[in-house]
């Protein structure tokens, strides 16, 4: 079966379920209940999770929240209702629930009631990758099954959160097509932990869990999703393979900062990477539950062109981006929506590069660079995402602060 031929199926497939749906319908709208699912039910994490916590914290007892997962034993609920994904309870839950919140767009299974209201928070900040892996999201381009469940989505979205203008501008036409409600200009409800969260707890916590000295040098390691390489859509055998020098990055972690390093290695969620070696100084957290948590206890990020790097960028802890794939990525992969120069991370495009850029890194210069680029993209990162879109949520739903 062709990309196209699946892709059609997939639309025919999706109008029959909606139909079928309706049939919930019958049941009346609750008017606090509110239902969450965060990259296709796969984690319960990311920009829901963070606004169901501040719901709790300062809306206590005023709502239901309902999470969608697929595998509901496998994360802790902190008062939130799980549901397994795809089931009788989440089509119930999500036909009636007064507002639906999503980290990439209403589901295009469900049906949107008139009364209801969908929020969708994307899952990245800044303006970095483009969307256009997986199948390009450009009109011009993409199959009409396609462009037509992404017009759907569009038609159901109620509002739409932006971490920074550039983001606005760049990303939200190419993500949410023809898009013409509301954006709101508010940063990222999971960054909000980098404001107000215990940072030494935090690290405490992740250091216990992981069983590392809370002392050493943390490293993570977080490459993102390419689309030509590890696409769900490819044959599962080619996967990511890491080719960082560790002995190389150690050595001038430990020569730089003066502690002995421990590098955490963290996959994208979608991303196929090659087994490598594990040891008491290199630790696989791809599972970890919540990626801020870590992002707060790094002392220092590797990544690449992930979004991660905007998230990060808030702590103005070094970040070093190693890309020796970046003319293919330019040219043949995704690309970017702003200069890879301009980003908050020091560019490196192979292991002699990150090892001289680790030894000469300058704090003062570094942190000047990283609040350029938030002033260049126009942040509205202020650590009030969270208070600002549950104050609509409770006007939505009629609820009293």
């Amino acid at each position: 079966m062709t990309q196209t031929q699946k892709e059609k199926l997939q639309y025919v497939a999706a109008g029959i379920v909606r139909t079928l749906l309706k049939l919930f319908w019958i049941f009346p709208i609750k008017n606090n209940r509110i239902a969450m699912i965060s990259y296709a039910g796969r984690q319960y994490s990311c920009n829901p999770k963070y606004i169901s916590l501040y719901l709790q914290k300062y809306y206590p007892q005023k709502f239901e929240l309902i999470f969608a997962l697929r595998d509901t034993e496998k994360w802790d609920s902190n008062g939130e209702r799980f549901v397994k994904f795809l089931s009788f309870q989440n089509f119930y839950y999500f036909c009636t629930a007064k507002v639906l919140i999503s980290n990439s767009g209403m589901p295009t299974y469900l049906p949107k009631r008139h009364n209801q209201y969908v929020i969708n928070t994307w899952h990245g900040g800044g303006a970095y990758k483009t969307q256009k892996s997986g199948g390009n999201l450009e009109e011009d381009t993409i199959t009409k099954p396609r462009l037509k469940l992404h017009l759907y989505k569009t038609r159901c979205t109620d509002l739409v959160l932006s971490s920074c203008k550039s983001f606005t501008e760049f990303a939200v036409p190419e993500l949410v097509l023809q898009y013409t409600g509301e954006v709101m200009p508010c940063g990222m409800p999971r960054n909000d932990i980098f404001y107000h969260g215990d940072d030494a707890t935090i690290r405490n916590k992740v250091c216990a869990r992981l069983g590392i000295d809370n002392d050493r040098e943390i490293i993570l390691y977080a490459p993102t999703y390419r689309g030509s390489i590890d696409s769900m859509q490819v044959q599962a055998e080619k996967l990511f393979t890491m080719d960082l020098n560790i002995e190389n990055l150690f050595g001038a972690v430990q020569k730089r900062f003066k502690n002995s390093p421990v590098l955490l290695i963290r996959a994208h969620h979608a991303m196929n990477m090659a087994s490598h070696s594990k040891s008491a100084d290199i630790i696989d957290v791809s599972d970890y539950p919540d990626t801020q948590e870590l992002l707060c206890s790094t002392d220092i990020l590797i990544s690449d062109y992930s979004s991660t790097i905007w998230d990060f960028s808030l702590t103005k802890k070094p970040c070093f981006l190693y890309c020796p794939d970046l003319n293919y990525y330019m040219h043949d992969d995704r690309g970017t929506y702003t200069p890879i120069e301009t980003w908050p991370g020091i560019l490196c495009r192979s292991n002699d590069e990150l090892e001289q850029a680790i030894l000469h890194f300058d704090e003062a210069e570094y942190i000047k660079k990283v609040e350029k680029h938030h002033a260049d993209l126009g942040s509205y990162e202020k650590g009030t995402a969270c208070e600002q879109v549950c104050k609509r949520i409770a006007e939505v739903c009629g609820v009293e602060s």
